[in-house]
């Protein structure tokens, strides 16, 4: 498994004990899509050992979810998605958010556009809050 060198979610604890594993490329391949059984079994055990499992992606929640539910990992499992901005349990409890004002993100997204991407900007209206993402 692979250890990922960053974590970004301020509200859960991570003991020595803890595997940070990002899903695209490291539990699926690159053009997968579903974890192997090899890979769920590996989770599975490393949890039924008492270690923290903590799953990170840039996807969004609603389309990362259907790619780790299936695993059976416990509702308690932290999971980082939205490129590091949302922190919630698999459960869907949030843990996290860190999101740009929307000042601030309408500012960034043509700037990024330079790298040659398509930035998106996502409201959370109620909170006067966004993301900036490419694709």
């Amino acid at each position: 498994m692979h250890r990922l060198l960053l974590y970004t979610g301020s509200n859960a604890s991570l003991t020595d004990q803890t595997y940070r594993i990002d899903i695209d490329g490291t539990l699926l391949p690159s053009a997968g899509t579903q974890i192997s059984e090899r890979n769920r079994r590996a989770l599975l055990e490393a949890e039924a050992a008492g270690i923290e499992i903590v799953i990170a992606t840039g996807r969004r929640q609603a389309y990362a979810t259907p790619l780790v539910a299936p695993v059976g990992l416990q509702p308690e499992t932290v999971f980082i998605t939205s490129n590091g901005t949302v922190t919630r349990s698999l459960g869907g409890e949030r843990i996290d958010r860190m999101l740009l004002p929307v000042e601030t993100a309408i500012r960034l997204c043509p700037v990024l556009r330079e790298f040659g991407g398509r930035p998106s900007l996502h409201l959370t209206a109620k909170d006067r809050e966004s993301w900036c993402s490419i694709h």
